[in-house]
């Protein structure tokens, strides 16, 4: 219907369709209900971001939450950098923290041995009951002596300070250290600074020194440690420790290098020593009584005479059941030096051998080279009667390694299985096959494998 005034008069839509085209109106609560939380509460919330920087910012969203993040129990800066977090940790008042944890950002600005004495005299303040603290120094610093503080409460300390001098705060003799577990890597300290820690650590159970300078000489005698771990280059290893149970050894070995170890509980001995440039290295006095379950011990470069000091060494281990030998042997011939191991070794149950000749030589041995000395070991036969199993990895099939691999039938009267992993350079048509299955069928009495590298069974025909 038109009106007068020319305007159009439309029909208006029933009353149940204006209600549903009515727009409900939202009741909007100003009322920060959370900032209402009490600070209990609140503080689980900001635990859950588990990142003290995170944490921090939410102080941007009202004044009830500014601040509230330094009394957190736990704080962690990960990637923040030292400035930063100085500052950060300046603002926290309380002294029982339960975890700090600061991980500089690598490729920022260096800090100064100054700089770090400082983060570790903040840190040790709000007295942290786990601390890691993982930083990078000045190298303009690196013989600067850096001072860490005594934290009274803390059970566990991790320091990866890289080229820092460290050089710790002897805190009152009457205070026992309450340390269970401790961890330095890439730093520098005196050795006496850490056995003064050590035995002053009745409760310490674990021990690791990763790559830290100036410590040729290991020395730990504890009557606590359980787990021991040191990776470095080393001239002396003395070790006493009654209730060690796993111990590893990682070192780039001396011509002089001497071992002293006495752990009548240990179970796993995991001994990787790597030799460079000596064609006879040894152990000298290296009483080991009571050693018990697991041997590893890796062989590198031209280290092919095992000499006598070393056979006297390993003779005093008549308990340890499973022996593994990593070899590099860069083209020489590792039969001798393995059978006169295994000589000394004749309480093992289970042997693992790993050969690695990805290093190869282009020309033969020079004519006084070690691995020409003893010819005899292809006819040799060594006592070993409560050998097991034996596994041969990255195997290539040279004459050298079927020798050997005819030596541990002869020497393991008993065995029960031998598995044999072929290297990933041999294929079917460079594989001599024939070979190795005869001297399969010649041992009837142990299951034999052969596997390539990709761990498909060899099938002959």
């Amino acid at each position: 219907m038109k009106l007068r005034s020319g305007r159009s008069l439309e029909s208006q839509p029933p009353a149940v369709a204006r209600r549903r085209c009515r727009r409900r109106r939202c009741h909007v609560d100003k009322l920060d209900r959370i900032s209402d939380l009490p600070d209990d509460l609140l503080l689980h919330l900001l635990a859950r971001l588990r990142c003290a920087r995170a944490a921090a910012r939410t102080s941007l969203l009202s004044r009830r939450w500014r601040g509230l993040w330094t009394h957190l129990p736990d704080l962690s800066f990960v990637e923040v950098a030292p400035d930063a977090v100085h500052g950060a940790l300046a603002q926290v008042t309380r002294t029982d923290l339960t975890i700090l944890n600061i991980v500089s950002p690598m490729g920022y600005k260096n800090l100064s041995s100054a700089g770090v004495a400082s983060m570790l005299q903040t840190a040790a303040r709000l007295a942290p009951t786990e601390f890691s603290l993982t930083v990078y120094g000045d190298m303009n610093d690196r013989n600067i002596a850096t001072g860490v503080p005594c934290f009274h409460r803390a059970t566990s300390i991790e320091l990866h300070a890289q080229d820092i001098y460290l050089s710790p705060l002897v805190p009152p003799r009457e205070l026992p250290l309450l340390l269970e577990r401790l961890s330095f890597a890439h730093c520098r300290f005196d050795p006496a600074d850490l056995n003064d820690l050590i035995s002053r650590s009745p409760r310490l159970r674990v021990l690791e020194v990763t790559y830290c300078l100036q410590l040729a000489t290991v020395r730990v005698h504890s009557a606590s440690i359980e787990e021991l771990a040191f990776k470095g280059s080393m001239d002396s290893v003395d070790i006493e420790a009654p209730t060690l149970k796993k111990c590893t050894l990682a070192t780039s070995m001396n011509r002089d290098l001497s071992v002293s170890f006495s752990a009548p509980a240990v179970e796993t001995l995991l001994w990787s020593c790597l030799c460079y440039n000596f064609l006879n290295v040894g152990i000298d006095g290296c009483p080991l009584p009571s050693f018990t379950e697991h041997f590893s011990y890796n062989f590198q470069d031209e280290v092919l005479r095992v000499n006598r000091n070393l056979m006297q060494g390993i003779i005093r281990l008549p308990k340890f059941s499973i022996l593994e030998l990593y070899i590099f042997t860069c083209g020489h011939v590792f039969g001798a030096m393995a059978l006169n191991l295994l000589g000394a070794c004749t309480a093992i149950k289970r042997l693992k051998v790993y050969i690695d000749q990805i290093f190869q030589r282009k020309d033969k041995c020079w004519p006084n080279c070690p691995c020409y000395e003893s010819q005899n070991w292809r006819n040799e036969n060594v006592s070993l009667v409560n050998l097991e199993q034996v596994e041969l990895t990255n195997f290539q099939g040279s004459d050298n390694e079927v020798d050997f691999l005819k030596s541990m039938f002869r020497s393991a009267t008993l065995m029960k299985t031998m598995t044999v992993t072929l290297s990933p350079w041999v294929f079917e048509w460079t594989l001599d096959g024939e070979k190795i299955n005869n001297i399969f069928k010649e041992n009837p009495s142990v299951k034999c494998c052969l596997y390539w590298s990709s761990g498909k069974k060899v099938q002959f025909v």
